[in-house]
């Protein structure tokens, strides 16, 4: 069974956001709302695997 997730951290290590993705859909909204102002770093992994990380800048 693949598992694709999500995962998005600030530069405070003990605040995370994981995200298990469907294989059905092809895309996510992340509720920026609900987040503290910050860059974060996003990391797409699949099977383990480390897909794409892109950096997020909520101000």
């Amino acid at each position: 069974m693949s598992t694709t997730n999500l995962f998005a951290q600030n530069s405070n290590p003990v605040l995370h956001y994981y995200y298990i993705l469907e294989a059905e859909n092809n895309s996510i909204s992340i509720p920026t709302n609900q987040l503290p102002t910050g860059t974060y770093i996003v990391n797409l992994i699949a099977n383990g695997n480390m897909l794409d990380v892109k950096q997020l800048i909520i101000n």
